[in-house]
């Protein structure tokens, strides 16, 4: 482990002192021998900067370790960053007050006790191995590469001097009499085995690649031990690699540059037969973990505890990034890296600018990663994990782990120029930085929410290694011993301890970045682009530092080509000047006495229904219909509607769809805002409409007039030509009339045509309420290709039997459903559908992966696809066709349509990055005219798009996706379907889809309520297989996949869940549940047996609570990690009964 801050790689020449030695004051003279030490030079002015110098962080925290001790004053870390000159510097030492007695002790040897604790960071790595036992991915390969003729026998003995020097190699862990401490062997002979490659000539290399990688999956028992494996792997007679492979509960990065430093000098000096000799350690690392429990405790622990919860308050534990493939219970913590050099103009640019601004390359760097992040997963309060080496003084030289995480917590205002966020960003690290702690401390005593597969407040994680010396090769200790170090051999990165974490490496010659990654969780195409965003973002923000955050690019020119043209190349040459009833009659022309439609046992040709349009269409005039008038139409689904919708197109008008099983009052504010000119209806529904002035066509009182107009065509109508205003619902509770013209309806339907070649032997089933979208295409679609449209009886479409009957009786071979209807037929549906249904449509709401899985293996002969659009954009502007067997999170919404263009854009309409979540905006010839009579609702939707040269419209659809690197959408949820529950940002559907995971749930639906504390809680309404759920057991399935905070407090059982006349799930129909049935604790239940008594009593002993219910949670009480191992061991010594670790947190 390495510093975690760095100024610059480049050694500047400082500034000359205009000021002799004589001149200095006494602080300065006494300041400048500290930093003369410190720096190991001494050319050095009362003006330089002390990281211009050379300085970094590690060195910065032992240079004030000093000064605190020579001047007796009480100075943070933060202090030298705003006065970094040796004068500044002063005048800081002279203004500063005394320690207050907070201070920590310098550590020093102390008679060890018995037992030995663990060190907070040994802790850590014990409990990770605890939950995944004999798992290889803490094992760390420390692999050197030595030239020259190396003595076999010298290396054993190096090996075995450095083991017995320093303790951690040679220690276990064990829990005696029901305590974990350390045991350390008091002699350890570690074998070195030797292997030979070098008659693998050419291979040589990749076969000690692979003997590393084999080895570093090779797990470590930590009762058992040894916990250091060493090898030498020859490649030729003058090069060999020397591998020794530890586990990470022994040692960290930093220990890495020890063992090599120490293994040049001892052997130097063994082979000119000297004493083995080092300079002694002032203490080893079981002093420091004695140190460590005495005194990070008391009134300094509380006043650094004090600052995390100040500090930690409002802030997330998680980053909502998207994954490329499932979270699941079982999810390992395989991982890999990527890696990717910094060029060399962004380097030196990087270290201007961070100079120019007072800051390090490091602190440039995290600032820019939140500004990435925030752009990555939308939200603005982030936090994440900065790795600290945490090395008090006199550790320098110590083996051991003493890595630690230390959260930052930033807020992204997009307003803010990056200069002042860095500015922020370094005041934050800083402070979090002088405020340090164990980072089990504050997960502890913070207790926040447990995540399934991630660390609270450290999901993703940052780290900093600077190499200060050139990595040349390094000759022994007197320099005659004939080998040289030349380097770490590449090692295998097999473990991902953290979801992600982005490694900074910093040599005089280059600056690269090795990004980390759970490869369960991720792909590497996909790191390789986050790598490339950042690079292009840092780019930018040292570039333009006051040009607000939210407008850095995140793209290449070639990226922003592919996003707003390539994958927009949707350009098709459709016949122009088309219409709905144009194309109907051209279909009549062809095939007149084809089969048009049929309804239950009526059957009417393409030129019956023709002719009865046509005399509808007359007597339309005779009401004052002409073009772009609105006729509203309230009728059952029967033949006549088809009839009368055609006829209403004929005449010139738009149809406007008013469904008799609306409200009364929905229905008046209908026809009151849309200003028809004639209502057409039946006899049938006369009492669901309510009161009205409005010209009405009763069709069976008028049926002679009707049956006595013209049956010719009407030449009425273009393609600019207004086709239809569907109702839609409003935010604001008031429907909205989406104007449509045919045009947009004629493209959305050819395209269809070319997509899936529908033929006059076909059958399409028309289900869909006519007040919904998705019913043009099914009106239409058939009757303009010669196919034959199959309706279903009035409120046919919720029953799935009837459906099914109808499918196959009439050999329908297209059909669609809405996810949740589509799920009631895998429910109910037969084995096998219907030999004719060729081609399944689903749009209007999120189509579950595991519906669509379940669907394609019962169904295989079945095509199934799912759609996106809004009604303000024709019906559908997206398709996939879904695959078997798909296992990413999402079913993707696909690409779009022809003559059509899908935007991800940020809050500047700039294109999203692939993969990085964005607004979705539809343009093309399929948009809407607007909103009937609401202009400025209009102008807010409908925009210019910034990417068209001639003036065209974009649709803002309120929706939430992000771009595949297929190039295909995933759709991510409505903006206003986001909530916060005690400050964690949800996505509703996502709780919606892990409760349609469960076996017994059905139908899903998550709503939240507020509660008499002012916050919220969420309520579960499911329709379920079995009359009554198990509600635990349904907490513990969704607690295997979703976090606590997650969790619904409430489940509701119904028998089926209300559905609105479109078929979506009505949310507003669902019933009340009791509110004073909650709790913010589950009831408290006595224990009775014997068994539950006695696990009472040890929770209660363990957790310092007074009381504990049968049914209460351990982590709720205040259980975590740790606590949870001498639970379970307390269990095995009362019960001698063995669990694993995992059981806990599965039956908690």
């Amino acid at each position: 482990m390495k510093p975690i801050w760095s100024w610059s790689r480049e050694d500047e020449s400082h500034q000359a002192d205009t000021r002799s030695s004589a001149h200095l004051t006494e602080i300065e003279a006494q300041l400048l021998s500290i930093w003369q030490t410190t720096l190991d030079r001494q050319d050095i002015s009362s003006t330089d900067s002390f990281f211009l110098l050379g300085g970094h962080s590690l060195l910065a925290t032992q240079m004030m370790m000093e000064v605190r001790k020579r001047f007796n004053v009480d100075l943070a870390l933060s202090v030298l960053f705003h006065s970094p000159t040796l004068h500044q510097l002063a005048a800081e030492i002279s203004n500063a007050r005394p320690p207050s007695g907070q201070s920590l002790p310098a550590i020093a040897r102390a008679p060890h006790q018995v037992p030995i604790p663990l060190s907070y960071a040994q802790q850590r790595f014990w409990f990770l191995d605890q939950y995944q036992p004999d798992n290889p991915f803490y094992s760390v390969p420390l692999a050197l590469t030595i030239d020259g003729p190396l003595d076999a026998k010298i290396v054993q003995q190096v090996v075995n001097l450095l083991v017995m020097r320093h303790t951690p190699l040679r220690t276990l862990f064990k829990r005696e009499g029901g305590v974990l401490q350390q045991h350390i062997l008091p002699v350890l002979k570690v074998p070195v085995t030797h292997v030979d490659f070098s008659q693998s000539g050419d291979q040589a290399a990749c076969a000690i690649a692979e003997a590393i990688r084999q080895e570093a999956y090779q797990p470590f028992n930590l009762a058992q031990g040894p916990l250091i494996r060493a090898r030498l792997l020859q490649s030729s007679p003058q090069r060999h690699v020397l591998l020794l492979t530890l586990h990470h509960i022994s040692c960290d990065g930093w220990s890495s540059n020890v063992l090599q430093h120490e293994f040049s000098a001892l052997y130097d000096a063994l082979a000119h037969d000297q004493p083995a000799a080092l300079p002694a350690l002032p203490f080893d690392y079981t002093d420091y973990t004695l140190w460590e429990q005495q005194h990070i405790a008391g009134p300094w622990l509380e006043e650094r505890l004090a600052f995390w919860r100040a500090y930690l308050a409002n802030a997330p534990t998680s980053l909502d990034l998207q994954t490329d493939f499932p979270r699941h219970e079982n999810t390992r913590q395989e991982g890999d890296v990527r890696t990717i050099q910094v060029p060399q103009e962004l380097v030196r640019q990087l270290e201007t600018f961070a100079r120019l601004n007072n800051a390090t390359v490091f602190m440039v760097m995290v600032t820019a990663m939140n500004v990435l992040l925030q752009r990555m997963t939308g939200q603005r309060d982030l936090c994440i994990g900065v790795m600290s080496a945490n090395r008090p003084e006199g550790t320098e030289g110590l083996v051991g782990n003493f890595i630690n995480v230390v959260p930052l917590h930033s807020h992204i205002n997009g307003d803010e120029a990056f200069s002042n966020l860095l500015k922020t960003t370094s005041r934050q690290l800083l402070a979090a930085y002088d405020q340090q702690i164990p980072f089990e401390l504050i997960l502890k005593h913070l207790a926040p929410p447990r995540q399934t597969g991630g660390t609270p407040y450290a999901q993703f994680v940052m780290n900093f290694h600077n190499e200060i010396a050139e990595p040349t090769p390094r000759p022994g200790l007197h320099g005659s011993s004939g080998i040289s170090m030349v380097g770490h051999h590449p090692s295998t990165v097999n473990h991902a301890a953290f979801e992600l974490k982005m490694e900074v490496h910093s040599t005089p010659r280059n600056l690269s970045i090795a990004f980390e990654y759970n490869k369960e969780l991720y792909a590497p195409s996909t790191i390789d682009r986050v790598m490339n965003h950042f690079l292009v973002l840092l780019t930018g923000a040292t570039g333009q530092p006051q040009v607000p955050v939210s407008t850095l690019p995140l793209l290449h020119e070639n990226e922003r080509r592919q996003l707003t043209s390539l994958w927009n190349d949707t350009d098709r040459d459709y016949p122009l000047g088309q219409t709905l009833h144009g194309l109907f009659e051209q279909q009549v022309e062809r095939t007149p006495e084809a089969i048009a439609l049929v309804f239950e046992a009526e059957q009417l040709s393409y030129s019956q229904l023709n002719t009865r349009a046509n005399q509808l269409a007359h007597r339309l005039l005779d009401y004052g219909v002409g073009l772009d008038s609105r006729v509203a139409l309230c009728i059952e689904r029967s033949a006549q509607m088809v009839i009368a919708l055609m006829a209403i197109l004929k005449a010139g008008g738009a149809y406007v769809p008013l469904d008799p099983g609306y409200p009364a009052e929905r229905l008046a504010y209908m026809l009151d805002d849309s200003k028809p000119d004639v209502l057409v209806s039946q006899e049938s529904v006369r009492d669901c409409l309510p009161e009205h002035s409005v010209p009405t066509l009763w069709l069976e009182t008028e049926e002679q007039e009707i049956a006595g107009c013209s049956s010719h065509n009407l030449k009425i109508g273009d393609t600019d030509s207004l086709a239809y205003c569907i109702y839609t619902s409003g935010s604001t509770g008031r429907p909205k009339g989406v104007m449509n013209a045919h045009g947009a309806v004629v493209n959305r339907l050819q395209w269809m045509q070319e997509q899936y070649d529908l033929s006059n032997q076909d059958r399409v089933l028309q289900k869909t309420p006519f007040s919904f979208d998705v019913s043009v295409w099914e009106f239409f679609w058939p009757l303009i290709q010669g196919a034959r449209l199959v309706i279903c009886k009035p409120e046919g479409h919720k029953d799935p039997s009837y459906l099914w009957n109808l499918i196959g009786q009439q050999g329908v071979t297209t059909a669609h459903f809405v996810p949740s209807m589509l799920q009631a037929f895998l429910k109910t549906g037969p084995a096998q559908p219907a030999d004719s249904l060729r081609h399944v449509f689903s749009s209007g709401e999120a189509l579950p992966v595991a519906v669509a899985n379940e669907f394609l293996e019962r169904y295989r002969h079945t095509r199934l696809h799912n759609l996106y659009g809004p009604t303000e954009a024709a019906v559908d502007v997206s398709y996939w066709e879904c695959q078997p067997g798909y296992r990413h999170p999402l079913v993707p919404i696909g690409r779009p349509v022809a003559n059509t263009r899908l935007y991800i854009l940020d809050e500047t309409l700039q294109p999203a990055a692939i993969g990085v979540i964005g607004d979705l905006y539809i343009a093309g010839v399929q948009l809407a005219r607007g909103y009937f009579g609401r202009p400025d609702l209009t102008a807010e939707r409908f925009i210019p798009d910034p990417n068209d040269n001639h003036g065209g419209r974009m649709y803002l659809t309120g929706d939430r996706g992000r771009y595949l690197p297929s190039g295909d959408i995933q759709y991510l949820g409505r903006i206003d379907h986001q909530i916060k529950i005690r400050g964690f940002r949800i996505e509703l559907g996502e709780i919606e889809n892990a409760l349609l995971q469960c076996p017994t749930v059905r139908e899903a639906v998550v709503v939240p309520k507020d509660d008499a504390f002012g916050g919220q809680y969420l309520v579960a309404y499911i329709a379920s297989s079995v009359s009554e759920p198990d509600a635990a057991q349904l907490r513990k399935q969704l607690g295997k996949i979703l976090p606590d905070y997650m969790q619904p407090s409430f489940y509701v059982v119904l028998a089926a869940l209300p559905l609105s006349a479109n078929g979506k799930i009505d949310r507003q129909a669902l019933p009340p549940h009791e509110p004073i049935a909650r709790s913010l604790a589950r009831d408290y239940l006595v224990p009775t047996t014997a068994t539950e008594k006695s696990l009472v009593s040890l929770w209660q002993e363990t957790l310092k609570v007074p009381r504990v219910g049968i049914n209460d949670s351990f982590f709720e009480l205040g259980g975590h990690s740790l606590l949870a191992t001498q639970i379970l061991a307390s269990v095995q010594q009362t019960f001698s009964v063995s669990l694993p670790l995992k059981r806990l947190f599965e039956s908690s």
